[in-house]
């Protein structure tokens, strides 16, 4: 993070800031979808859709306050230890973001061929 430019760490900071909506509902439909015909499908997902939302308390609970912070500067107006500031939001990310996110690509993964298992036991 700290190789990044100012007006690139702003770009950065607004894109996952409105890309956070979209990635969670996108797991509803898939939801919906399993429920029905791959109850254990639907079970990895929805457990992958928890992982998720527990990264998102992370990042409700420790991200959104700086990224408040980050909203309020412009290039002009950084403060002098931004450096400081976003390598701490980043630390934060990868350290625990990451696990929950390895297990809900778990979860998601383990639910594709079970939903493949049975459509071909189906025929």
């Amino acid at each position: 993070m700290s190789a990044f430019s100012p007006e690139v760490f702003r770009a950065i900071v607004h894109r996952l800031c409105r890309n956070m909506t979209a990635a969670l509902l996108s797991a509803v439909p898939v939801l919906v979808l399993a429920y029905s015909g791959h109850p254990r499908a639907f079970y990895l997902t929805l457990t992958g859709l928890a992982l998720f939302i527990v990264a998102l308390l992370v990042t409700v609970m420790v991200e959104v306050p700086i990224v408040k912070q980050f909203e309020t500067w412009t290039v002009s107006t950084l403060p002098a230890n931004w450096h400081q500031l976003h390598d701490r939001w980043g630390l934060t990310a990868s350290r625990a973001k990451p696990g929950a996110l390895r297990e809900t690509v778990t979860c998601l993964r383990g639910a594709r061929p079970l939903s493949r298992n049975r459509a071909g036991a189906a025929s």
